[in-house]
């Protein structure tokens, strides 16, 4: 299971719609495809939206995970948001003098 993955399902279940989720992430729609496909194969074959008349919608299994995989990514969004607020914080300039002797 890819982080990538876990982005795009979560993107695929908010819009309902593996094409619109695509056009947001700038991929073709057979690589989302693929993507969702392959992130439930890596869950063991768990379905995580059932597919009507050429339509997804999330299902039972696919809202429990939708919720831990929110609480993951948010929790992986702060922690970069930390990182680069700490990086701001010590960033600056440092200037050297440098002496050449003869």
């Amino acid at each position: 299971m890819e982080l990538l993955q876990l982005r795009y399902f979560a993107t695929v279940a908010k819009m309902q719609s593996i094409t619109k989720a695509a056009n947001y992430h700038g991929i073709p729609q057979p690589a989302m495809s693929q993507t969702i496909a392959r992130l439930e194969s890596d869950l063991g074959g768990v379905r995580l939206f059932d597919r009507k008349n050429g339509r997804i919608y999330l299902n039972e299994t696919g809202r429990r995970f939708l919720s831990r995989v929110e609480c993951a990514l948010q929790s992986l969004d702060n922690g970069i948001a930390e990182l680069k607020d700490t990086a701001d914080e010590i960033s600056g300039e440092i200037h050297l003098l440098v002496l050449e002797n003869r």
